[in-house]
């Protein structure tokens, strides 16, 4: 959802006199509070879209209720993507190559398993449907300064009073990714510098695997509403390209390499 936020700033700098909500999960909307580019977030639970036909009755409804014009389908699951189609939404744009793309009326083909761009460069190529115009290129989480405070703690009593580095090994995403043992030798690299680093526990949630412990300890932190807030307060994030590390200030996204050519970091600026 991170990397989708420059394709929804977007949106609102180029239709300004448009209103833009963004329907998200429940877990992740947090990041999108706070954001004047967005109107207005509508929380779905996951897991009662799948099972309870009462919940899924009424978000049809609340979505119906809103008498949208069109709706983007940035990633297409089936249920969702139905629920557009029931909804009568008159426009709606989502990927080809899918059994559920018969939802959309406007499909735009592309492949983020090959991964020769940053995943939210693939969320952009959506704009080409729309008009010209000033384009957001990097992801911004807008908070408050009591979560920035609540963030400094949590870093303080971790013992972290100083610039520190995010690694963010990624969430099992269908996109490549740096392989984690890459991960886990540049902590020890990093380490062996006496540099100050926090692993957010997502190697922890992607199947038992983590990166060692500092001397500070390493904070299970995957699904934390303050998540953004610590990652924005590092200078440095080193991640795969559908990691949340993408909103540190400074951000070195593992992309695939060229045939034939070795793996490497290669270093961007990050957003302001």
């Amino acid at each position: 959802l991170i990397l989708a936020l420059p394709f929804v700033e977007t949106m609102k700098q180029r239709y300004p006199e448009c209103r833009v909500d963004v329907i998200s999960s429940l877990y992740a909307s947090p990041i999108l509070e706070n954001n004047s580019n967005i109107n207005k977030i509508l929380r779905v639970q996951n897991d009662q879209l799948l099972s309870n036909k009462l919940y899924k009755k009424d978000l049809l409804q609340k979505i119906k209720g809103e008498k949208y014009d069109a709706v983007v389908v940035l990633y297409p699951e089936r249920q969702i993507s139905r629920m557009f189609y029931d909804a009568e939404i008159p426009v709606r744009i989502g990927t080809a190559g899918r059994f559920h793309s018969v939802f959309f009326t406007t499909r735009l083909m592309h492949s983020r398993k090959k991964n020769l761009k940053h995943e939210y460069e693939y969320n952009l190529d959506f704009l080409r449907f729309f008009r010209r115009g000033k384009t957001v290129n990097f992801p911004n989480v807008y908070l408050r300064d009591k979560e920035i405070n609540h963030a400094k703690r949590i870093l303080k009593n971790a013992g972290v009073d100083k610039d520190f580095i995010v690694i963010h090994p990624g969430s099992g995403g269908s996109a490549e990714r740096w392989p984690l043992e890459n991960f886990i030798k540049l902590y020890h690299l990093l380490e062996q510098a006496a540099l100050p680093l926090r692993d957010p526990g997502a190697a922890r949630a992607r199947g038992g695997h983590d990166l060692p412990h500092d001397r500070h300890g390493t904070d299970p932190l995957v699904g934390h509403p303050l998540l953004p807030g610590l990652f924005r307060l590092g200078p440095i994030g080193v991640g795969s390209p559908e990691g949340a590390g993408s909103i540190a200030r400074g951000s070195v996204p593992w992309r695939r390499p060229e045939r034939n050519r070795p793996a490497v970091i290669r270093q961007r600026s990050g957003p302001r």
